[in-house]
């Protein structure tokens, strides 16, 4: 069954924006997780939408690029097209 989260699903979320607050910041993904202590093939698998993010893992993520909560949506649920 296809879902939003996997590859095959209608809905995709893209990490754009994620992705480039990371090159901003000059950050690999490797060094993310480790600041935002989440394995760094969680992370990656959570990239490629092979895993949905978990609540905590956005959280996280958010407090390690210095971005308040409420930009989630922004970083985590803009719909690919």
């Amino acid at each position: 069954k296809d879902t939003i989260y996997s590859k095959g699903g209608e809905y995709m979320f893209d990490y754009s924006h994620l992705l480039g607050k990371m090159r901003e910041k000059n950050l690999t993904q490797e060094e993310l997780s480790n600041a935002a202590s989440i394995g760094v093939v969680t992370l990656n698998r959570s990239l490629h939408h092979d895993r949905p993010f978990r609540q905590d893992e956005m959280a996280n993520i958010l407090s390690v690029l210095g971005e308040p909560l409420s930009s989630i949506e922004h970083y985590f649920f803009v719909n690919k097209l």
